[in-house]
């Protein structure tokens, strides 16, 4: 996963380059708001004790794809940086599929598949360094986020962690290559907080995701 993060980010720095000719003379201040739209790279938590209620011999994906959409407002400067807040919604998913070998071991036979979906809402307050052509920045908030596991088959079942706070932190930057369009990334930790389920009976362990995401800004 780290790997795969590296590489988003490395190939999100190259491609973001703007052209020579794309700077404007007097660019100002990061802002004043923006929209974005990116892909998402996300773990997914595949451990037995986050989801008590999926079978032990079944195999939960350890990452997946989504979308992740946010806007940001910069209202305020502080010494270098310009302050922005905002919020983003986050949604991926995930599938595993484990083969299991049949019992006169020559054919295999498909397992019990699960499927994760991870949903967050994240505001957030940055710290924004640059200017108006392009911009990196540091960030960090409280939200809600809810994780769920589905079984495949004729007797499907779900686990879910249940809506509850957490916590994220992470950064990024933006290049503008005209005066409406970006091209940008970031890579950002979530942390679930531990809190009792099913009448406080199982505790919810606390979880930390890693997301890498790339994609376009609008303002």
């Amino acid at each position: 996963m780290r790997r795969a993060v590296l590489a988003v980010v490395a190939g999100a720095v190259l491609a973001a380059a703007p052209p020579a000719g794309a700077q404007a003379l007097d660019p100002g201040q990061p802002g004043p708001y923006v929209v974005d739209v990116r892909g998402v790279l996300t773990g997914l938590p595949s451990a037995f004790i986050v989801f008590p209620l999926v079978p032990v011999d079944a195999v939960a994906p350890s990452g997946g794809l989504g979308i992740a959409v946010g806007m940001h407002v910069y209202p305020l400067q502080l010494g270098p940086a310009r302050i922005g807040i905002g919020a983003s919604l986050v949604h991926a998913r995930g599938r595993a599929a484990p083969v299991v070998v049949a019992d006169d071991g020559v054919d295999p036979e498909p397992g019990t598949e699960i499927r994760t979906r991870m949903t967050l809402v994240e505001p957030e307050i940055s710290l924004n360094f640059g200017t108006g052509d392009g911009w990196s920045y540091l960030s960090a908030g409280a939200g809600w986020g809810v994780l769920r596991a589905a079984l495949d088959g004729s007797e499907p079942l779900t686990a879910e962690s249940g809506w509850g706070p957490m916590l994220n932190y992470g950064g990024g930057a933006r290049w503008f290559l005209n005066a409406r369009l970006a091209v940008g990334f970031d890579v950002r930790a979530h942390q679930f907080q531990g809190r009792p389920l099913f009448g406080g009976s199982t505790q919810f362990p606390r979880t930390t995701l890693m997301t890498a995401s790339v994609g376009l800004s609008l303002r």
